[in-house]
C-alpha cells in the first residue's frame, strides 16, 4: 500500500531526492516520493518540475530559487 501525501521534509527524504538528482545527472528535478509500509519509495523523476504541484505541497516557489541557481552558474 502506497500513499502520496504532503509532508514537511525530512533529511532523509532531501536526501534522498539528492541521490537521485546526482545518479540521474540533474541540476534540479522534481522527485517523486511515495510512501509505503517500510518507509519512503521513490517513484519517479522529472527533470521538470511542475512548479505549481510543489508550490501546492510546500508553499515554497521554487522557480525564485532555480532562477538564482541559473544566474549563479552563469556567473
Amino acid at each position: 500500500d502506497l500513499h502520496s501525501f504532503p509532508t514537511r521534509r525530512s533529511s532523509d527524504l532531501v536526501n534522498l531526492a539528492k541521490q537521485v538528482c546526482r545518479i540521474l545527472n540533474l541540476d534540479f528535478g522534481g522527485i517523486d516520493i511515495l510512501f509505503g509500509n517500510n518507509g519512503p519509495v521513490f517513484c519517479e523523476a522529472n527533470s521538470n518540475a511542475h512548479f505549481k504541484n510543489i508550490y501546492d505541497c510546500t508553499g515554497v516557489n521554487v522557480a525564485d530559487y532555480i532562477v538564482e541557481y541559473i544566474e549563479k552558474c552563469m556567473g
